[in-house]
């Protein structure tokens, strides 16, 4: 499948693999690795650096892995896969009155992506970044087991 970055000068021809769980990641880590490739992760595609593109290997595209799992609105403790973006967060927390401390440029971004580049918002000279606001997430390791 060929891919493009964020600013669309860049294409790359990858394998795509699209799991619909944690275990499913886990599974095909362990695969790509018996065969010899390597892997990138890929959310919205909305990163700079087009660090999602792997070209002739393999790209995990994890917007599959995008149910909240769980909303608490009194404490606002929110439970979410990799692939849920701000935009799904914002449109359940913003009428109970929640918002996220960091939230960059666009809604889009999963928050996968966001964790990963510990993305900041356009307040960041008074508030932490996104990784300020998690309290834990599950990393599938290169090995495909799961550590939280």
């Amino acid at each position: 499948m060929q891919l493009e970055g964020w600013a669309r000068t860049v294409e790359c021809r990858c394998f795509v693999a699209t799991p619909d769980s944690v275990e499913d990641v886990g599974a095909v880590i362990r695969d790509v690795k018996e065969r010899g490739f390597t892997i990138g992760i890929r959310g919205s595609g909305l990163s700079y650096g087009d660090q999602h593109l792997n070209h002739d290997n393999v790209v995990l595209d994890m917007r599959g892995l995008n149910r909240i799992i769980s909303w608490n609105k009194e404490s606002g403790v929110m439970t979410v896969e990799a692939g849920v973006t701000y935009d799904m967060i914002l449109r359940l927390s913003l009428p109970d009155k929640w918002i996220l401390p960091a939230v960059p440029g666009t809604r889009y971004p999963t928050m996968g992506g966001a964790l990963a580049n510990n993305v900041h918002g356009k307040n960041a000279y008074r508030t932490p970044t996104i990784g300020g606001a998690v309290l834990s997430f599950v990393l599938v390791t290169a090995s495909g087991d799961m550590v939280v």
